[in-house]
């Protein structure tokens, strides 16, 4: 008699699973949501894997990262560099990036080193905040910055040859 009623509760256990699984199915409603709303959801969930590269920054959902660019010296300033990246008949495509106190440089060992003209490529980070909202912000600072060819100042004319 004991293995009967131990038969019979394992038969009611697989009953009872199945009976909720489909249920659950049954109730379950696919609902759309922006990219935001889902990282939000996976982040406050903390399943952080099913939106790789997004994480919560004191509750705002965030995405961060790591690109490069290579491009011609337009501008210095003390805690910005302007590049020109991009040359077409009709444009020129600029990029002005932050440049905090932990860049690195390569190539050179002083960011006064560098001048308007100079080849470089920067490394850097990007943070996008709210992704693909209206409030969307972004935040880009550079972290390397490294010398691709250093422009090389004509040489004055000295005068007109003598005959």
């Amino acid at each position: 008699m004991d293995k009967a009623v131990k038969r019979l509760g394992v038969i009611f256990a697989v009953f009872g699973f199945v009976f909720l699984m489909i249920s659950g199915l049954v109730c379950a409603e696919e609902t759309p949501l922006s990219r935001a709303e889902g990282v939000r959801a996976a982040a406050g969930a903390g399943n952080l894997s099913s939106a790789p590269g997004v994480y919560m920054l004191n509750g705002i959902p965030t995405v961060m990262t790591a690109e490069k660019v290579s491009g011609e010296v337009i501008s210095l300033q003390p805690k910005e560099i302007g590049l020109i990246y991009k040359r077409t008949e009709t444009a020129e495509y600029e990029l002005r990036l932050p440049v905090g106190e932990r860049v690195k440089f390569s190539g050179f060992n002083q960011y006064s080193e560098l001048g308007a003209g100079d080849v470089v490529r920067v490394d850097y980070t990007k943070t996008v905040q709210f992704p693909d909202e209206p409030e969307e912000k972004r935040l880009m600072e550079a972290t390397v910055i490294s010398l691709v060819k250093k422009n090389k100042p004509e040489k004055a004319e000295k005068g007109v040859a003598k005959k």
